[in-house]
C-alpha cells in the first residue's frame, strides 16, 4: 500500500485519540486542582452517623486517592495522546495499539470514554489492517 493511502487512513482515528488523549489530560488536571469538597464529604458522612473519628479517615484517604488517580489519569491520557501522534506518522505500532485499547477503557479515559470507545475501536480496525501494518514497518523518507 502506498504510505500516502496508509497516512489517509489513520488521520481520522489518530486524531479521535489525540482528542481523547488531550481531554483526558484536561480533565486529569482539573480535577486535581478542583480535588475533592471535604467539607461536603464530611458532612455528608456525619449526617450518615458515621463516627468522626472514621470520617476524618475516609476524608484523607478520599483525598490522596483522588490525587492518586488524577495522576494515573494524566499519565494513560498522555499515552493515548502521544500513541495517537505515533499512529499518525505511522510510527509506534504497538505504542498506537495500546492506546487505543486504552482509550476504550472508561476508567483510563475519565470522561472521554464516550469518545474513547469508538475512536479506540476505529483505530484497532484500521491498525489491524495488513497493509495499514505493513506502512507502519517501511521505512520513512
Amino acid at each position: 500500500m502506498d504510505r500516502q493511502l496508509a497516512l489517509a487512513r489513520v488521520k481520522v482515528p489518530a486524531i479521535g485519540l489525540i482528542v481523547v488523549g488531550a481531554l483526558g489530560v484536561l480533565n486529569a488536571l482539573l480535577t486535581m486542582v478542583g480535588g475533592v469538597d471535604e467539607a461536603k464529604l464530611e458532612e455528608a458522612l456525619l449526617a450518615m452517623k458515621m463516627e468522626p473519628e472514621q470520617v476524618e479517615q475516609f476524608v484523607s484517604l478520599a483525598g490522596g486517592s483522588n490525587i492518586a488517580l488524577s495522576v494515573m489519569a494524566l499519565v494513560v491520557s498522555g499515552l493515548i495522546a502521544f500513541g495517537g501522534l505515533q499512529m499518525l506518522k505511522l510510527q509506534g505500532w504497538t505504542l498506537a495499539v495500546i492506546s487505543a485499547i486504552a482509550a476504550m477503557i472508561p476508567c483510563f479515559s475519565g470522561c472521554c470514554c464516550l469518545f474513547g470507545l469508538p475512536f479506540g475501536i476505529w483505530a484497532l480496525v484500521v491498525l489491524f489492517n495488513g497493509e495499514i501494518k505493513a506502512a507502519f514497518q517501511q521505512p520513512t523518507q
